[in-house]
């Protein structure tokens, strides 16, 4: 079949230009459609229900809320994962599933049971499903800066009802979570005095409000042949018509609403504010895009709708970003392309001094592009993203391997045949299954790693598959377009100087050959040393589970103590602000603060925590990790008693939505009483405070706060005739406010209303707020009730549906999972509870599974490489003696590794895997020679074999090398994640090649001596 193939494609042009043309069409749909992102998408097929439970404690949210939601949730099928937030007015449920679920499907099934729950809820209480969105869904964060002075109500307006339904009409955009100023809401503010004078109570004026805020549909009449639709309108279109109302009727005389109060603009009670640099507080909002849409493309429409909304925006207003994830992908693409373009330009440089021809090289060189082009065209097909990771560890070397065997070998029979096609034809079909199997080898090792699974799997599987596709290029053309190219285009002439160059490396490979014959015991023990030395090293190294990537951005953490007003924070953060802007004017860009809660509760947070998002200067003076240490250092000298975290926006966004916290590392007591978690959760974080490396910790807010209680005294209210209904709505209006129907403006604008008693005319102090008494007069609430502050909980956070107390660790200067390790040692001498057990999460949770995974990933590999082994050798001592020789490759990477002072991680393991691979295949290429050669003496056949393959061994691997050393050398932005991939499978290449020539010989000479 092969045969066929090849002689098919080397003698009809048609057929090959027609493969050559598909490459194109199928590159240029994947150029034009491959989504694009900064990096993979790891989080988890998760859906998010919250309820909004205003005035209820967190104990009475759990007990009332949470609770009978988990119930319902709990038998949904393929649920992996479940956990909670209990807060003051706030359930929070997170639901993972199985990857396979679709995630509308799993929306539909959660709906379903919502709506059979929600009679069980306390009235008022309506969870909502959150939207469908991501880690990278908070792709464009913005704020609206107006060219004149405009109040932060209006500002909150204009955002709501005009910026945020003209952006949601972009495609691809989930949802848009307005952020900072005051939500508008019209307060009717009456006069107790004047309920008094025409004894008036709460309940009547609220039932008039009602009634005269109404819509009604009362059917259609027939009117010379045409229908007319009947209603009747008593909707509020303006505070005046609310002014206008008539509350009650007292002799003859209508009572309008002017008589007994006044409309003013207020506002529904906030949660949050934004922050930015040192202008104070500002309005803005968070872009979610879609899940599975392409982020750049939903960006860049984004803009365009954003650039035609700002000439219709009153008062001059622009809308500027403070988190722009566009500008991120094509910093980190530009990395990807800048890399990729030089790896390909240096293996070219070396494909062409190697086959001594620029016409070989530049042959040879075009697999490249094509191969590439064929492989954006799969991705886009099947759906995966062009990002750092899928497109930052591709190899050329590796790809253009079978293209460089094939068209060496057509050039060396260039010189011995006078036809051309003949040549061509007899070099390709001879060399076919040596080429095969070599690329069966390099798919070998990338293929097993398609039984990744979790996080590690959405990390790796597209480059994998990249990886797989290019190759699957790459060997479509070595069939087709490169022997019909080579037919047509190469010469049988090459330099002298390749021919020299390669009589030195035999030359070379011949006398290090005769030197371990002489003393094969250095050969041996240089073997068994470095890989014992990896193995060591491996131990020892630091590790993590992913190299972290460099965003461009802090996300600071900040949380003052506990209690604080919202107020008081954004003073703290105003301040902290000018002191970052003022001490690093060189490093930092800019400063926006995130306080409290957003109108979509996807990360609540109290009104004390704020995340200040800082930019970092392409120019700064500061490493990273030296500006995070200093910014924290500097906070907590400045403010001490607030907690600081540093940590990136990307990176926080993942950790939280992956492990339920914010930070690298998650510790969760789980067990039933909140007292026994509080004491035994202390010990524990104070065993993380001792531990090296732990940088940040967090604990829960379970206690701490207070509440002010009124408690009603039955007989009290029945002596003095008060009616607990209309006591309940004067508390109701002191305060929030008892909510009425919306104003619909002509704008279809809505805004609240609510009835509220004027603030002028009550005390400060609750428990003398007059409350009305059957005899028309006034009483305290202290006569009819006790008054009183109380502790309260802060957050009750639940996991796996039971109580739990979370401690959040960030780590600097050591391996996450490190860190854990010896934590795990220590709490292991705890004498917790009977009951009450510890769970590790976020990356050593993600590292564990990685572990458990690769433990027969790996095996599955050395299997599938054996098995082709055994089907190109037939000897299982050769199979044996080369898999053995082949552990000093990823010895030798991890060595690599530790000499440029970078940590162990999973990126880093993968890159051990192809390093022992790819040794295993230039083993294989030396003793298959050796064994087809037709001599007796065991010595003769070994140097020959070395002398014929010595040379493609040291062409291969250096051309392999070539391949990824802009990757393993890049300074650029998120070379970091490439790097510990590329610098493994560097040192692990060059330290197999070299003891393939050096170790594996001998295992198969008897003689002591040439």
């Amino acid at each position: 079949m092969w045969a066929a193939l090849l002689r098919l494609s080397i003698r009809s042009t048609v057929f090959s230009l027609s493969i050559l043309l598909l490459f194109l069409l199928i590159g240029g749909y994947g150029v034009l459609s491959i989504q694009i992102d900064a990096v993979p998408d790891i989080t988890n097929n998760q859906v998010q229900v919250y309820a909004y439970a205003p005035g209820y404690s967190a104990a009475e949210v759990e007990a009332l809320v949470t609770r009978p939601l988990e119930a319902a949730l709990a038998t949904l099928p393929r649920r992996i994962e479940w956990r909670s937030i209990s807060r003051m007015g706030l359930s929070l449920i997170t639901i993972v599933f199985e990857e396979e679920v679709d995630i509308y499907q799993a929306r539909s099934q959660i709906t379903e049971r919502l709506l059979a729950v929600r009679d069980l809820l306390p009235p008022g209480v309506q969870p909502e499903l959150g939207p469908v969105s991501t880690g990278l869904s908070e792709a464009y964060q913005y704020i609206l800066k107006p060219a004149v002075p405009v109040s932060l109500t209006e500002l909150r307006t204009i955002q709501d009802w005009i910026v945020r339904r003209a952006l949601l009409e972009t495609p691809g955009v989930a949802d848009i979570s307005s952020f900072g100023g005051y939500v508008r809401r019209w307060e009717i503010c009456l006069y107790p005095e004047a309920l008094q004078r025409y004894n008036l109570s709460l309940t009547e004026i609220e039932n008039a409000l009602l009634t005269s805020n109404h819509l009604l549909g009362i059917g259609y009449i027939e009117r010379s042949g045409s229908t007319i639709a009947l209603r009747a309108e008593g909707l509020w279109r303006s505070p005046e018509d609310i002014r206008q109302t008539v509350v009650a009727v007292r002799g003859e005389r209508p009572l309008r609403l002017i008589d007994v109060g006044e409309v003013r603009e207020g506002h529904l009670p906030r949660y949050g504010a934004l922050l930015q640099d040192t202008l104070g507080e500002v309005v803005g909002g968070i872009v979610l895009v879609r899940k599975g849409e392409n982020t750049a493309q939903v960006v860049q429409r984004l803009k365009e709708n954003i650039a035609a909304l700002e000439k219709r925006l009153p008062y001059g207003i622009r809308i500027e970003p403070f988190l722009d994830r566009e500008a991120l992908i094509h910093r980190l693409l530009n990395t990807v392309v800048s890399n990729l373009t030089k790896a390909a330009a240096i293996v070219i440089a070396l494909l062409t001094i190697i086959l001594g021809s620029w016409r070989a090289g530049i042959l040879v060189g075009a697999v490249i592009p094509l191969s590439m082009l064929f492989a954006l065209g799969l991705m886009s097909m099947t759906g995966i993203s062009a990002n750092l990771m899928s497109l930052g560890a591709i190899d050329f070397g590796l790809i253009v391997d079978g293209a460089v065997i094939l068209v060496e070998a057509v050039i060396v029979r260039l010189s011995l045949y006078t036809n051309r096609l003949e040549a061509t034809e007899e070099g390709a079909v001879h060399i076919r299954r040596a080429s095969l199997f070599g690329e069966l080898v390099v798919i070998s090792v990338y293929l097993p790693l398609l039984l990744l699974s979790g996080v590690e799997g959405k990390m790796f599987r597209p480059m994998v598959w990249t990886m797989l596709f290019a190759l699957l290029g790459a060997l479509i053309l070595s069939l087709t377009v490169v022997p019909w190219a080579s037919a047509r285009f190469l010469q049988c002439h090459t330099w002298r100087f390749s021919e020299n160059l390669t009589d030195k490396l035999r030359h070379a490979v011949g006398a290090m050959f005769r030197f371990s014959l002489r003393y094969p015991w250095v050969a041996g023990t240089a073997w068994l040393g470095l890989t014992l030395a990896g193995a060591v090293g491996f131990h020892l190294s630091e590790t993590v589970f992913l190299p972290e990537l460099d965003e461009g951005a802090f996300a600071v953490e900040t949380r003052l103590p506990l209690g604080s007003s919202l107020d008081k924070t954004i003073a703290y953060c105003d301040s902290i602000h000018r002191l970052l802007l003022r001490s690093f004017p060189t490093e930092l860009t800019g400063a926006v603060a995130k306080i409290g809660t957003s109108e979509i509760p996807m990360d609540p947070m109290f009104v004390e925590s704020a995340d200040l998002i800082l930019g970092i200067s392409p120019n700064a003076s500061l490493s990273r990790p030296e500006l995070a240490d200093s910014l924290k250092r500097l906070i907590e000298a400045k403010y001490p008693g607030i907690f600081i975290g540093v940590q990136q926006p990307i990176q926080m966004r993942f950790n939280e939505l992956l492990a339920g916290a914010r930070t690298d590392i998650v510790v969760r007591l789980i067990g039933p009483n909140l007292d026994t978690l509080q004491y035994w959760g202390e010990i524990i974080a104070q065993e993380c405070e001792r531990t090296a490396g732990v940088a940040d910790l967090s604990r829960p807010l379970f206690f701490g706060s207070q509440q002010l209680v009124v408690r009603w005294k039955p007989e009290a209210l029945a002596f003095y005739g008060v009616e607990l209904s209309e006591a309940l709505r004067w508390l109701q209006a002191y305060r929030a406010g008892i909510p009425l129907r919306v104003l619909l403006t002509e704008e279809g604008w809505r805004f609240g209303t609510a009835l509220r008693l004027a603030s002028e005319s009550l005390p400060t102090d609750l428990r003398r707020l007059p409350i009305p008494a059957a005899h028309g007069g006034w009483i305290p609430l202290e006569a009819v009730a006790d008054v009183r502050f109380v502790p309260s909980y802060n957050e009750i956070p639940h996991a796996e549906g039971e109580r739990t107390y979370q401690i959040g660790i960030n780590v600097r200067g050591r391996g996450a999972i490190s860190v854990v390790e010896d934590l795990e040692k220590e709490i292991r001498k705890l004498p917790l509870p009977t009951g009450y057990r510890v769970r590790f999460g976020g990356a050593w949770e993600n590292y564990r599974s990685a572990q458990q995974r690769l433990a027969w990933v790996i095996p599955a590999t050395v299997g599938l490489i054996a098995l082709l082994m055994y089907l190109t050798l037939h000897r299982v001592k050769a199979i044996g003696a080369i898999l053995l020789i082949a552990l000093a490759a990823p010895a030798g990477g991890m060595l690599t590794l530790m000499a440029r002072g970078m940590p162990f991680s999973l990126s880093a393991g993968i890159g051990l895997i192809g390093a022992f691979g790819l040794a295993t295949l230039n083993g294989t290429v030396l003793l298959n020679r050796f064994y087809d050669l037709p001599y007796q003496s065991a010595l003769r056949r070994m140097r020959y074999a070395l002398r014929e393959r010595a040379r493609p061994i040291l062409a291969t691997t250096l051309i392999a090398v070539a391949g990824l050393l802009p990757m393993a050398f890049s300074e650029q932005a998120g070379a970091e994640v490439q790097r510990p991939f590329a610098t493994t499978i560097i040192g692990g290449l060059l330290v197999g090649a070299a003891f393939n020539l050096w170790v594996l010989p001998l295992l198969f000479i008897r003689r002591k001596s040439p």
